[in-house]
């Protein structure tokens, strides 16, 4: 009877975590959906915050393997995602180039390029956003930033617990 319970319990676990990996999924599928489908720019955004929120917090708690891969995979989605959708915007709604006649339209290549460059903050000043525009950019840009410190603050976690056994074996073989 224990081991059966046992199996139901693991069962159970492993459901939960297969249950977070397709929470995640939704959301970045979410923003996916309202960018490049519906094109509906104000719920592309709701739906990419929560995603980011969602992602960070399940790669902060998560200790097991297959469950950071997993998130990982959808947090690379979700830049991808932001991205190319923040580019569909900028493609629809206008950006500014000098060489483009008024009311001709840019080439998504340009509007990708712009995004990129938004994203990152770099902001070169060859392209500039419309007045339609202008607050994406600046959400883009701070989503920019929280994304990548994340990123960078993953990393270094991850790193920090690589190499935090071997202090411990070193602390350890001293004090024999």
């Amino acid at each position: 009877m224990d081991n059966r319970k046992e199996k139901i319990g693991k069962l159970r676990r492993e459901a939960r975590r297969i249950d977070r990996i397709v929470n995640d999924w939704s959301f970045v599928t979410a923003a996916g959906i309202f960018f490049f489908a519906w094109r509906s720019w104000a719920l592309a955004a709701v739906a990419s915050v929560f995603a980011l929120f969602a992602l960070t917090k399940r790669l902060f708690r998560s200790d097991e393997s297959f469950e950071r891969v997993g998130t990982g995979i959808h947090y690379i989605l979700l830049f991808a995602v932001v991205i190319g959708g923040s580019a569909m915007v900028y493609h629809d709604d206008g950006i500014v180039m000098p060489e483009c006649k008024s009311g001709q339209k840019v080439s998504y290549s340009d509007a990708l390029y712009f995004s990129v460059v938004t994203w990152t903050t770099l902001g070169y000043g060859d392209i500039r956003p419309k007045e339609t525009t202008r607050l994406w950019a600046a959400g883009e840009a701070l989503f920019g930033y929280v994304y990548m410190s994340i990123l960078i603050a993953y990393i270094l976690k991850l790193l920090g617990a690589s190499s935090t056994p071997n202090v411990r074996n070193r602390t350890s073989d001293r004090n024999s």
